[in-house]
Order: C-alpha cells, then sequence, then structure tokens
C-alpha cells in the first residue's frame, strides 16, 4: 500500500467496502479537485464520460464536450453535473444537490436547481424538453440517466 500512495495514489482501499464508501471517497476528492490549488497543481485533469461516450466533462476547464462541440460551464454547472454524474443512474434529491452545490443554507432554493439543470439540458441534450440524460424525478430530484466513467487526461 505504500508503494501505492508513494505513486502518487491520494487514496487505497485495501479491504472490502460498500458501494456508499467507494462514492463518498470519490465525492472528497471532487471537492478538494474543485479548489483552486489542486486545479492549478495538476498535470492530469480529471474527466467524466458517459457510457455512450456522448458526453464528456472536463472539470479542470469546467466545460463540456457533447458530440464533439464544446461548452464552456459555470462553476454551479459543472458541480450540478458533477454530482450527477458521479452517482450516475441514481436518483439525487433536489435537497442533496442543492446542499452539495450551494451549500446547507440553500436547502429550499428548488428554483436555482431548475434554472441551472434548464441551462445544462440546453448544452449537452439533443432534445432539451425531452431529456435522455438529465431526467427529473419529480418532487424528488434527478438523475443522469446513463452509466458514467471516471478518467484522467491522456488514459
Amino acid at each position: 500500500m505504500i508503494c501505492i500512495l508513494d505513486a502518487g495514489a491520494d487514496d487505497c482501499i485495501t479491504s472490502f467496502v460498500g458501494i456508499e464508501e467507494v462514492q463518498a471517497r470519490l465525492r472528497a476528492l471532487l471537492r478538494s479537485y474543485h479548489s483552486p490549488a489542486f486545479l492549478s497543481a495538476t498535470a492530469a485533469p480529471l474527466l467524466i464520460l458517459s457510457e455512450d461516450r456522448h458526453i464528456q466533462l472536463d472539470l479542470a476547464e469546467q466545460c463540456v464536450c457533447v458530440q464533439g462541440k464544446t461548452y464552456h460551464l459555470t462553476t454551479k454547472e459543472s458541480a450540478i453535473l458533477c454530482e450527477l454524474m458521479m452517482q450516475s443512474k441514481r436518483v439525487i434529491s433536489n435537497v442533496t444537490l442543492l446542499q452539495s452545490v450551494w451549500g446547507p443554507a440553500y436547502h429550499h432554493e428548488i428554483d436555482y436547481l431548475r434554472v441551472y439543470i434548464s441551462q445544462l439540458r440546453a448544452k449537452i441534450e439533443e432534445t432539451p424538453s425531452q431529456p435522455r440524460y438529465l431526467v427529473t424525478v419529480t418532487r424528488v430530484g434527478y438523475v443522469f440517466n446513463q452509466s458514467c466513467s471516471l478518467f484522467l487526461h491522456g488514459q
């Protein structure tokens, strides 16, 4: 394990753990990854890629590439899309998204989410009014409706 950490790994799991712990560790890594100090220090930006390769989220550049066309994302758009893609195929409640992206004081501001989801759909969906990727689960939240993989640039 020490060799792995000395080789540059940020974390290592040495025994069987549940998927919840793995996801929590990834979210913790992504929180630190969003810090300006980390982004300027890393040479290998993180990418999240949808299973069909239609959507590629570049966290370092804060942009999303959709079938070869690149769109700049705001910090909030990037954080929302990252959270949804990192937990793809799982419904994330409005409250969880709001607290994750804006902080605990914003848990009632569902209109914020609606606006940003609408902006994201305009960028990544072929037909924003009939979303295929960013799907609304009525009165609950949202789901990124496709499996995703995490990569470093150059892999």
